[in-house]
């Protein structure tokens, strides 16, 4: 043979084993699986899994080649590393609920009505005063946080919820809790 031939083959040779090398790079991470003909019945196709490969694990690849990702091919990849990235990672957790502040709520919502007074966490509301032989008073207490609701029907030097009922009008009553006395009137002015 003369040199030429001898070119011709090994070249051919070369370029064969290349592309074998070059085709087994690009399958790195390839997970083939093959079932058994005996627990199928028949043979069929093997079932092939490509591995998702990183921007910088492409770019290993190619070094040794003049093939070169384009930027549209590498902004995809990114994007798909983003997206896979986000998926593991759980979204943060909601911010917490403003805080309310029931007390000035309902502080603000008695404002200027006489029949009602906030003490502690209970709203004390006087709902009527009533004469049978004798004065009393009918008050309603409402504990603001758990909208529980009890009714008094109280004499004069009676307690309501830890308040005695030291003074009983045609229209208002006054209690007092120690040094603290509290005037609850059911409407301006007398009948």
């Amino acid at each position: 043979m003369d040199a030429k031939k001898v070119a011709t083959v090994v070249g051919a040779l070369m370029l064969l084993v290349l592309s074998v090398d070059f085709s087994q790079r690009l399958l790195v991470g390839v997970e083939i699986e093959h079932k058994s003909s005996e627990q199928q019945g028949d043979a069929q196709a093997p079932n092939v899994q490509a591995t998702l490969l990183s921007v910088e694990e492409m770019k290993t690849l190619l070094a040794w080649s003049d093939i070169e990702p384009t930027p549209q091919e590498i902004a995809q990849q990114k994007a798909k590393e983003q997206q896979a990235q986000q998926a593991a990672t759980p979204p943060p957790p909601p911010p917490p609920a403003p805080k309310v502040d029931v007390h000035a709520q309902v502080q603000q919502a008695i404002v200027g009505d006489d029949s009602k007074r906030l003490l502690g966490d209970n709203l004390i509301t006087l709902r009527g005063v009533f004469f049978d032989r004798e004065h009393f008073a009918v008050m309603e207490v409402e504990n603001i946080l758990s909208k529980s609701k009890q009714y008094y029907r109280a004499k004069l030097n009676e307690t309501v919820d830890g308040h005695l009922l030291v003074d009983i009008g045609k229209n208002f009553v006054s209690i007092q809790n120690g040094d603290q006395h509290i005037r609850l009137q059911m409407f301006e002015g007398t009948l």
